[in-house]
């Protein structure tokens, strides 16, 4: 069951109840403001225990001024995100909400640039957008507002030339999204939540949403076609779009999956338009974990070893004392 977060006072010092009530705006109170992408999913389910958390931290605990939220790619922190976006829109009504992805520089410029735009600020001369808005924000008179940077899964990137960028303010949290618990670590403290893979009502939902009741066939191979992708979100409607284009069956699929590692590679790298992620974005699975390593790769070449000899065991509980043994035992403890 949820927390009732009408009978609580949140980061902002106003009870939400009294905002709700609230339905005109006074001259003086600064102009809410809201840039939030299209990248909706009608077919979004589930996900309150998260959600739960992540309003816990923001309505719940005082101070707090950054916040992350990390899990898997494909795991589905975006629309988690957006949910929580959408959910503050129209619980908190006098607290601006801007979002800007980190995929590259250019795309948090961008971002910036319609930020700047939608706030009409002033820029200084020689001034960049990125500096504008964050000094725009960072102002007591810019009011409440959640800043959601999505995607920052590049460590470099984010704490070499992003985060300089990030408004700081006693009325304003930042919602930081990424694949990393160690970015995560960085950004925010102890104010992370993890985003773990659905459940089995919520996978079976999920599916059942996309691909409707008659293509499920029997609840058993539903459950363990769920199972054979790990309850991955992306996993699942990559799954559900082959089915539907194909006019097949979970039992389908099952088969396919099983038949021969090179079919089961295939159908994983099968590329698949997504309109609920970013354009230029891959949406095969396959083609996700591996931006995944190479992201590994390079930041923890040890990690990358350890990886690599796991990948001829089964998956689940291989005892830690067959890994190939590193430099020290920090070492392998960190790469872990």
């Amino acid at each position: 069951m949820g927390v009732n977060y009408g009978e609580v006072t949140n980061h902002f010092h106003m009870p939400i109840e009294e905002m709700k009530e609230t339905n005109t705006r006074p001259c003086d109170q600064p102009q809410v403001h809201y840039i939030i992408p299209s990248l909706e999913n009608r077919h979004f389910t589930g996900r309150e225990f998260t959600l739960d958390q992540l309003k816990q931290k923001l309505f719940l605990q005082a101070n707090t001024e950054k916040l992350a939220l990390f899990g898997l790619g494909g795991i589905g922190k975006t629309q988690v995100a957006l949910q929580l976006a959408r959910w503050v829109k129209a619980h908190v009504p006098d607290c601006s909400i801007f979002w800007a992805p980190a995929l590259s520089l250019e795309s948090f410029e961008q971002a910036c640039s319609q930020i700047a735009k939608e706030l009409q600020t002033h820029q200084n001369d020689g001034e960049s957008a990125m500096e504008s808005v964050q000094r725009q924000l960072s102002s007591d008179k810019a009011g409440k507002w959640l800043f959601i940077v999505d995607n920052a899964d590049d460590v470099d990137l984010l704490f070499d030339q992003l985060d300089q960028y990030f408004p700081t303010s006693n009325n304003g949290i930042t919602l930081l999204t990424t694949r990393s618990r160690e970015v995560a670590l960085s950004f925010a403290g102890r104010d992370i939540v993890e985003l773990q893979k659905m459940t089995t009502e919520e996978g079976i939902a999920f599916l059942t949403k996309i691909v409707g009741e008659d293509s499920l066939h029997d609840q058993n191979s539903t459950i363990q076609l769920l199972e054979e992708l790990n309850f991955l979100p992306l996993a699942i409607v990559q799954a559900a779009y082959y089915i539907c284009r194909n006019g097949g069956t979970t039992t389908r699929y099952l088969q396919l999956m099983h038949k021969t590692e090179k079919d089961r590679m295939r159908l994983a790298s099968r590329e698949f338009h997504d309109s609920t992620r970013y354009r230029r974005m891959a949406n095969a699975v396959a083609t996700t974990w591996l931006i995944s390593f190479n992201q590994i790769q390079g930041s923890d070449p040890s990690a990358t070893v350890l990886l690599e000899f796991i990948s001829y065991l089964e998956p689940k509980a291989i005892p830690r004392s067959i890994l190939p043994t590193l430099d020290s035992e920090e070492a392998m403890d960190f790469s872990i």
